[in-house]
């Protein structure tokens, strides 16, 4: 039961998904990072799980407008019974609603002329008090508030004002408006809660909706997101991380952590409070790094992310844009090999977002590390993972590959165009190595089109010439670069159901027939990258049942036909590698591909 409801549960999270947009998830080498380079993450994430420091994590890398690398780690729950990791679990993003929803809200004011940087605070809360001391009294400012150089205490006594009476959001707003200024502005940072806040203030009072209501019109529903919000519904909770349990045996699940943001502002804060998933705080990201664009829709005007994304004159000491951190004491999350103008920010829960837009790229690190007590340490995995990511760009060393993955391209562009009359056979090196499958299956009729290498993109990518020639049987065998490159089942999943859902939409007559994944020898194999993903495959082969019942496709199912009995492995007389087949390997694969071909 607990199975089907896990496949059930995935089958919902992807219909989500589908129709949602997000940036295309694809292996590290085609946007240029380097795979063994990375697979060093799961060394430093599950060192730091060992310890205790983090109970599991979600981490997504955004190069070129695509996720590089996606994967989950550990639990999400460990609290009163574990609960696994899995890449669409929503995230308390806590301090990081600053840059995402905040920021980006008062910039899109900017943007159309209602707001400017040097606007003083009273302006739109006119109870709110300037600095004042013997000889001057100044303003605080726009600016103040974003660089947190204003001038407000860090944090508002929430034990004293919750028992106030009266409604907790004025009493909060009152406390702020009021409160002891601790310097002249523009002359110190504190990194302040109470800031970001009094932005949420403003912003409410010109737009005349809450912060919730502004965000979901001017950012996130205009994107699709579908799990990117303040209080989330019963239906996201489901898939929230939890955070911590408190001292009255309440476990805070859908729940901002930050005191100021649940107990004072309902939920709804300007410093904390929003929810997401890694994806969709990737295409958040992806903002910042094509000029206010995300998906081809225009967020913020370019000027505004050039504006967000560099030091003010005169302010630069402090280390804080106006709405990222990019070197203050603050910023240990960039590491040590990032470029002084990366920069980011990180949220109390365990979550953190950095941003290099001189190399196309940003790093999604959400952990909730304050589950189930607030002991949790990632200071020193946010630096670890920071440094492995740099020291990745750039170092993908696949022109072999590539050279052969072009050289096929063209081979098959030179080649009879598909007919009705064909049957093709679709994927990666288990196809293509394959060679003459006329000759091992009898027939006349049979096109090889696999390439040694390829994953779900690839084949996506390559996709259109084939079904426009509205072939009788396509035969689709893939997914297992996917998987020794670390994309995730999910994704894995998703990407074989559009390319079963581009098929059917351009060739509906087209028979469409899939393949499990087969096993490989983890003793044997020279494959790295696949040592421990045996279950993984085992996992997806399941998934992947699902899939073909649900769009009542034929599967050939040979993983049972490959394996020592009794293991996961595959029979090392039918391989020299540990995962590509030796001839008598195909010959057995052949025997049942028979019983399926047209």
């Amino acid at each position: 039961m607990k199975k089907h409801y896990h496949i059930l549960l995935l089958f919902l999270i992807i219909t989500q998904q589908l129709a949602a947009q997000k940036l295309p998830v694809v292996i590290p080498e085609s946007v240029n990072l380097n795979t063994v380079q990375l697979s060093n993450i799961d060394r430093v994430v599950n060192d730091a799980m060992d310890k205790k420091e983090i109970p599991g994590a979600v981490i997504a890398i955004v190069r070129e407008n695509k996720v590089g690398y996606l994967k989950a780690f550990g639990n999400k729950q460990v609290y009163p019974t574990p609960i696994p990791m899995d890449i669409h679990t929503v995230f308390d993003l806590a301090s990081c609603t600053k840059p995402l929803a905040t920021a980006i809200s008062t910039f899109i004011l900017i943007d159309r002329g209602y707001l400017t940087l040097t606007d003083p605070v009273e302006d739109f809360i006119p109870k709110f008090k300037s600095f004042k001391n013997d000889s001057i009294t100044k303003s605080i400012q726009i600016i103040d508030l974003l660089t947190h150089t204003s001038g407000l205490p860090a944090y508002a006594p929430v034990s004293e004002l919750m028992n106030q009476k009266g409604d907790l959001k004025e009493v909060l707003k009152e406390y702020i408006s009021t409160c002891n200024r601790l310097y002249e502005p523009k002359t110190q940072m504190t990194y302040s809660c109470l800031n970001y806040i009094t932005l949420q203030y403003i912003i409410e009072t010109i737009s005349q909706q809450s912060l919730q209501e502004f965000t979901q019109d001017n950012i996130y529903r205009p994107l699709k997101l579908s799990f990117t919000t303040f209080n989330p519904s019963d239906n996201l909770k489901a898939l929230c991380a939890p955070t911590e349990l408190l001292k009255d045996g309440t476990l805070l699940l859908g729940n901002v952590h930050d005191p100021l943001a649940r107990i004072m502002n309902q939920g709804i804060s300007g410093n904390a409070g929003l929810f997401s998933t890694a994806e969709e705080v990737a295409l958040l990201t992806s903002i910042f790094i094509n000029k206010g664009k995300a998906n081809k829709i225009q967020i913020l005007s370019p000027a505004s992310v050039e504006k967000m994304s560099h030091l003010p004159f005169g302010l630069s000491s402090f280390g804080r844009t106006p709405g990222w951190d990019m070197n203050s004491p603050y910023s240990s999350n960039k590491g040590d090999l990032f470029s002084d103008e990366t920069y980011g920010h990180t949220g109390y829960t365990g979550t953190s977002i950095l941003i290099n837009q001189k190399n196309n790229l940003a790093l999604i690190l959400l952990t909730n590390a304050v589950h189930p007590y607030d002991k949790g340490k990632t200071i020193r995995l946010r630096k670890q993972i920071a440094n492995i990511v740099a020291a990745s760009v750039g170092t993908a060393g696949n022109e072999g590959y590539l050279n052969h993955y072009a050289e096929r391209n063209t081979q098959f562009e030179n080649e009879k165009k598909i007919t009705s009359r064909d049957i093709v056979f679709l994927g990666d090196s288990h196809i293509e190595n394959g060679g003459n499958w006329n000759k091992k299956l009898h027939s006349k009729r049979i096109i090889n089109r696999g390439i040694i290498g390829d994953n779900t993109q690839g084949v996506l990518n390559r996709l259109t010439p084939i079904v426009q020639g509205k072939p009788k049987q396509i035969f689709l065998s893939v997914g297992v670069n996917d998987i020794s490159q670390g994309l995730n089942n999910y994704t894995l999943l998703e990407n074989i159901e559009k390319i079963i859902q581009k098929i059917l939409e351009v060739s509906p007559h087209t028979k469409v027939t899939l393949q499990t994944l087969m096993p490989f020898n983890e003793k044997k194999s020279w494959y790295r990258l696949l040592k421990g993903k045996s279950e993984t495959i085992q996992e997806f082969n399941t998934f992947l049942k699902e899939l073909a019942s649900k769009y009542q496709l034929d599967i050939v199912d040979a993983y049972d036909y490959f394996i020592i009995n009794g293991t996961n492995q595959l029979r090392p007389e039918l391989t020299n590698d540990g995962l590509h087949l030796t001839e008598e390997g195909y010959k057995i694969w052949s025997e049942l591909l028979n019983r399926y071909i047209l």
